[in-house]
Order: structure tokens, then sequence, then C-alpha cells
């Protein structure tokens, strides 16, 4: 009985997180775009009955090209919600040994925040905390043309 069940395969990844620099638009020879980027996330652990937060990084990359006109949206920083599949590539690094490095390779990208909001914010920031301005609130106005009901 158990050998006669079929599962499906399943390969999809979501993650948010912010962008670690500016997104490389290239271009293969036949003219297609493709986006590289690098996005880091935090992840909660419990250590000694005490939980902490650990930084991750992962590379995405996406191969649509919506994202060729607004490449000036993805910038360092940035928050972005990111769904892909998840890819496994194998490489020899410097020293000769074998390395895998897990990559997304992205079908949907969405910025969280306008590019100009958040450059305002960055702008507004405190240097001495690194933190944005409290006195500055980024009010978004929302028109029956956003909702899609």
């Amino acid at each position: 009985m158990i050998r006669e069940l079929k599962f499906p395969t399943v390969n999809n990844f979501e993650v948010s997180g912010h962008l670690t620099k500016d997104a490389e638009l290239k271009y293969l020879q036949s003219g297609k775009p493709v986006i590289k980027m690098s996005l880091a996330f935090n992840v909660n652990k419990k250590v000694n009955n005490e939980w902490t937060q650990e930084a991750c990084f992962i590379n995405v990359t996406s191969w649509d090209k919506r994202w060729e006109e607004k490449i000036d949206e993805l910038v360092k920083g940035a928050p972005i919600l990111c769904a892909g599949r998840l890819e496994i590539r194998g490489y020899t690094d410097k020293e000769g040994n074998q390395r895998n490095s897990v990559d997304v390779t992205a079908y949907s990208i969405h910025c969280l925040q306008k590019t100009s909001e958040f450059v305002q914010e960055q702008g507004n920031a405190d240097p001495s905390t690194n933190q944005p301005s409290t006195n500055q609130k980024t009010v978004a106005t929302i028109t029956d043309d956003d909702v899609p009901f």
C-alpha cells in the first residue's frame, strides 16, 4: 500500500528581509535580463534558555523581465519579500574543496516599502543610533485603485 502512494514534489521558499547591497542587473547573450541580489534575514534560536537572533544570508536570482524596469527599487537595505524555489549547486573553492551553495530562484519579489519612502527614512536616520528619526512618520495613501476587490 505505501509503495503505491505518490507524493507531490514541492519546492517553495518564502523569505522576507533586507537587501545587503544594490541588486545587480546583467544580460545574457540572448538579451534576457538576470537580476542577482543578496538578502539578509533573522532566525530566532533558543540558546541556554534564552532566545537570540542569528543573521542569515541567501543569494537570490530573478529572471523576471518586470524587474528590469524596477531595478532602482532594489537598493541596499530595502525590505523585500521573495518567493521562489531553492537550488543547490556544487562548486570547487580556491583550495580545491567541494562546496555547496543554496540559492533562491525567485518567481515573485515584492518591495515592502516604496523606494522613495525608504530613502527618505534613511536620510532622516539618527547617525548615533542608526535608527530612523522618531519625529518623521510615513503615511501610506491607499486609493480604490490599490484595492484588488
